[in-house]
Formats: structure tokens, C-alpha cells, sequence
């Protein structure tokens, strides 16, 4: 078996096939090395975190990865590898081109608090949920799982919610007269269109404020997107009373300015401008999709937060909307016709990632070759902004019968084995993975019209030629190793402290190494909403590990 390991971290790698060798391979940061293991080997690779001769009786530790198999095989042309729980490290197995992908385990309740304070917001990729509290009403209004509340969505990295609001009467008690009834006499519920999501608005904003003043999130923030859904029976002026008296009385809640003229705005960030880093950590920043031209709030839509003044209903194309001079690139294509278009809909949502891409996107869409030799997106009349833009890219869809949200984010069957087809989620993390290595862009369907067609698998990649070597000589195992493959039942069995370093070993044997530098990933920035994250959970750290990559210093704050 012939496999590549990519190294993405900033260290150097010890990578053995035996738990107590660490004079394997040296898997060098920022590079390619190219692997040889046998097929009647154990499936089985052990990396160290040692330094260059280091032995076994100093303070080395060995972390078991387990290969996937064919099982494993039958889901997402990824998965996330399982290794010990106290890995350093986070890795990714890439179906399409065999390959392993290593990266940096983050803290995903924390990380926010590793960046600079000097960020925009803007310039940042956090992850977040559509309709973050759809709960119920599977399979047309559930949009998220029961087993991920949002105190999980925030421990799990989500730093960007949406929530949809209705109001509803308080029911009296028996026997009590309206007189006694607090005012006002209607409460903010989660909705999801017509359908209930019983969340209570006030559990929302309690669940906010004990992870805000936790260790966890002192430093982080939270994008919180509100928007009206009971419109067309509660008056829009009456819904934005009821949003800022609920947040008024919550725990963190913000004050009116007093007679002092001092104001004290607990844990909200109110201003109409997209901040830095270090001006909301352990804030929420208020997105406002209601609230008019800000009746019943102090400082009209100033003091509403990041206030979109329009938002065109499922645009294909996508649309642009300036803020304080800063374009907000948004797209928010969710009426597609079937699941027939799911390919189509992940890749325009996706494109909106790329500050390169010209938006609003024109079709039809015509590849353009960027930096590091992938395709830029669009082409034509649409303007290219600088990098002072914020995108917000929306990965739900939903329209009935034959686009429901389960399973245009989770797909259907088992693609791997060629019965089914991936959803949304699946194939963003595909991309991103393609994105942080480009090399792996040889293996995509989505390639210049040179990439050769033969298909392999259900994710539509490409086969993977044969391994060669300097030369162009293809690297074939010997009659040696495959006899021993042929007759591996007659194979004693390896004591466990028996070392098998030998039996991983790099293609080019005459260099000792076969490694290569990567190319750069590619830069991309803005919020990502998805529905159903916890199908793909480990498509999150992916998404977050973009806050490190492409960074220059000088540039989009970074120092």
C-alpha cells in the first residue's frame, strides 16, 4: 500500500510502524512524504512528537493512527482518523488520493483566544449554524441535531448562530385576571417558519452568558444573527420592543444610557460596524435581521448592531452589501430545485470563501487559474473587493419534497461504495481539505479540462497514478514482498514489543526520503453557517484551522 502524509503543522514528526521505534521517518513540517506499507501489514501507523535523535527512554510520546479501512470507506470521501485522545494532532484521511493529512489539534472551545487582538472580524473564518435552535419538525424544519443544544454548538466551535424568533402570549394562570399579567404580555420563542422550536429566548441568552464568563470563553465572541419569523402576524415595531426588553432583563443584559450619560452594555456589542478582535472578546456582536430602521432602540439601526438594510430572498448569484464602506459579500442560495443541485450549491457557497472570486458571481462560472495553480471561481463584469470584506456564506437548503434539509447536508447512502452521494457538509470538507493542500486538487472532480476522466470511486475522483520515482520508472513492490503478501496467513505473529520500522519506508529509498514542499493554501475568510454540523463534526476544526493559514504580516492585522 502506497500513501502520502502531509504534514501541516509547524514541527517536525517521528512516524514508525512500531510503538517503540522512534528513529522512523521524519515527516517534516510544511512537506509531502510519500509512503510504502505492505499489504499484509497491520493497519497501523505510530507518530511521535520527538526531535531528531531522540531516543526511546526520554520523554517521548507515541500516538497510534488507525488506517481506515473499507468500512469506513462507505461515507465521505474524508474522514477524521481516530488517534489517542491526547494527540497533539488531528488527522484526516483523504479518500480520492490515499492520503493523510496532518494538522494541529486546536482547542475548539477556545481558540478565538490564540488569535491577535488586531483582527477584524472580517478577516476571520468562524464556523455557525443555521437556524441554530431547529431542533424539531424533522424532516422540513429540523435543521440541527438534538444531541448538539447550543451550549454544545459553543464548546464545539461555533461562533456564529442564527436564531429565528416568534412571539407568543403568555398564557394566565387558572384563575388569574389579565391586570396581574407582567408586561409585556408575549414572549420570544425559537421558531423555524411556521413550526415551534420550544427554546424560549431567555435560555438562549442564559446559555450566552455562562459560556461568555466560563474560562473557556472569557476571550472568545459570538456572532448572533436575529431575525423575525412571525412577521406577517406580529408588527415588526412590537418584535424589536420584545428582542431588546428580553436582552435588557437577561443575565449581562444592556442598560439605557442614564443621566450621567454613561451606558452600560453588559456583554452586547451594539455598534453598525464589524469590530476588531480585541474590542468584543467575551461579547456577542448583534446581528440584526429585524428591526426596520431601529424603532424602540436607542440610536435608531446605529444601536442595532451589524444591521443589513436589505436581503434579497434566495439569490443565486449572490448579493453585496456595504457597511460603514466595508462590502459584505453574502450568499444565501437555499430555494434549489432538487438534490439534484447539491454539487451546484456547495461549490457557489463555497466560492464566496475566496476574496479573489469576483462578486456577485456570474454564470456561467469560468475558471480562473490563482497563485497556487487552482481555480479562482467566476469571471466577467463582477467586481473583485479588497481584503477589507467580510463574507457570509450560507450552506443550507431546503425546499419540499425534493431538497429537505437532512439531506442536503448529510446526503444519502453510502457514497464510498457507489450508492449514494455526498451532501453539503461532505463535500465542504473535501474542498477545504483540497484548499489546505493543493496538491490534492489533482484528485477532485471539480479540475482543468487536462485532468484525465477515468472515475474510481462515488466521490467522482480520479484514479491515482502509479507511484514513480525521479525518473519516471514506475515503483512496483518486489517478488519478495509480494510472495510474502500472498502467503502473509503463514506469517508469524509479531511479539509486541517487536519492532516493524522496516516495513514503513519511504518510496524513494535511494534519498531516504521522498518529500516534497507544498504549495501555499489558499486564503480564505467568512462565516460559515451550516445545517446539521454534528454530521461532519470534524469539518469545524477545518474550517477554524484557516485562521492561520495565508496570514502575512502587515495584513489584515496580523502582526
Amino acid at each position: 500500500m502506497t500513501f502520502s502524509i502531509y504534514n501541516l503543522t509547524d514541527t517536525p514528526i517521528q512516524a514508525s510502524s512500531a510503538r517503540n521505534d522512534v528513529s522512523g521517518l521524519a515527516l517534516h513540517p510544511r512537506k509531502a512524504t510519500t509512503l510504502r506499507l505492505p499489504k499484509f501489514h497491520g493497519k497501523h501507523v505510530y507518530l511521535h512528537n520527538t526531535v531528531d535523535g531522540a531516543g526511546f527512554d526520554q520523554d517521548v510520546k507515541t500516538y497510534q493512527v488507525s488506517l481506515p479501512g473499507t468500512w469506513e470507506k462507505r461515507g465521505a470521501s474524508w474522514i477524521d482518523v481516530k488517534v489517542e485522545r491526547e494527540c497533539p494532532w488531528r488527522v484526516y484521511w483523504f479518500w480520492p488520493a490515499k492520503s493523510m493529512v496532518v494538522l494541529s489539534r486546536r482547542n475548539m472551545a477556545s481558540y478565538l483566544s490564540e488569535l491577535p487582538d488586531t483582527l477584524s472580524l472580517a478577516s476571520l473564518v468562524l464556523p455557525g449554524t443555521h437556524d441554530s435552535l431547529a431542533f424539531y419538525g424533522w424532516p422540513v424544519s429540523q435543521c440541527q441535531s438534538l444531541s448538539t443544544p447550543l451550549s454544545t454548538q459553543l464548546l464545539d466551535g461555533v461562533r456564529v448562530i442564527d436564531v429565528r424568533l416568534a412571539a407568543v402570549p403568555i398564557v394566565p394562570k387558572a384563575g388569574a385576571s389579565p391586570e396581574t399579567l407582567p408586561s409585556p404580555q408575549y414572549k420570544l420563542i425559537a421558531y423555524h417558519g411556521i413550526y415551534p422550536q420550544r427554546t424560549p429566548f431567555t435560555t438562549v441568552l442564559s446559555s450566552l452568558h455562562t459560556y461568555l464568563t466560563s474560562p473557556a470563553g472569557a476571550r472568545e465572541t459570538i456572532v448572533m444573527s436575529i431575525k423575525q419569523e412571525d412577521f406577517t402576524i406580529t408588527p415588526p415595531t412590537t418584535f424589536s420592543r420584545l428582542v431588546r426588553e428580553e436582552i435588557m432583563n437577561s443575565p449581562g443584559g444592556f442598560k439605557n444610557t442614564n443621566e450621567k450619560g454613561e451606558r452600560d452594555l453588559g456583554m452586547w456589542y451594539l455598534q453598525n460596524r464589524v469590530p476588531t478582535l480585541g474590542e468584543v472578546r467575551g461579547k456577542v456582536v448583534l446581528l440584526s435581521r429585524f428591526g426596520v430602521n431601529g424603532e424602540e432602540w436607542e440610536g435608531g439601526w446605529e444601536g442595532l448592531g451589524i444591521h443589513p438594510l436589505h436581503w434579497p430572498d434566495s439569490e443565486k448569484k449572490g448579493f453585496v452589501w456595504h457597511l460603514k464602506g466595508m462590502p459584505i459579500r453574502t450568499h444565501d442560495w437555499y430555494a434549489i430545485p432538487s438534490f439534484l443541485a447539491i454539487p451546484e450549491k456547495s461549490m457557489l457557497s463555497t466560492l464566496v470563501l475566496k476574496p479573489t472570486v469576483p462578486f456577485p458571481l456570474d454564470f456561467p462560472l469560468a475558471p480562473e487559474p490563482s497563485s497556487n495553480g487552482g481555480e479562482g471561481g467566476s469571471s466577467g463584469s463582477a467586481p473583485v473587493y479588497g481584503p477589507e470584506t467580510l463574507n457570509i456564506a450560507y450552506l443550507s437548503a431546503a425546499t419540499f419534497p425534493l431538497a429537505l434539509p437532512p439531506t442536503v447536508a448529510m446526503g444519502c447512502g453510502w457514497p464510498g461504495w457507489k450508492m449514494g452521494f455526498e451532501g453539503v457538509n461532505a463535500r465542504t470538507g473535501r474542498w477545504l481539505l483540497e484548499e489546505l493542500v493543493p496538491e490534492l486538487k489533482t484528485f477532485s472532480p471539480i479540475k482543468s479540462a487536462s485532468a484525465p476522466k477515468s472515475v474510481e470511486n462515488g466521490y467522482g475522483a480520479v484514479k491515482q497514478s502509479p507511484s514513480q520515482d525521479k525518473e519516471g520508472a514506475l515503483l512496483e513492490e518486489s517478488a519478495d514482498e509480494k510472495r510474502a503478501a500472498r502467503l502473509r496467513w503463514l506469517r508469524p505473529k509479531m511479539k509486541r514489543n517487536e519492532s516493524r520500522s522496516h516495513l514503513l519506508r519511504p518510496t524513494e529509498l535511494e534519498d531516504g526520503q521522498a518529500q516534497a514542499p507544498l504549495a501555499n493554501p489558499t486564503r480564505l475568510r467568512g462565516w460559515v453557517l451550516l445545517d446539521y454540523y454534528s454530521s461532519e463534526k470534524d469539518l469545524l476544526p477545518l474550517l477554524v484551522e484557516f485562521n492561520w493559514r495565508g496570514r502575512k504580516s502587515g495584513e489584515e492585522g496580523w502582526p
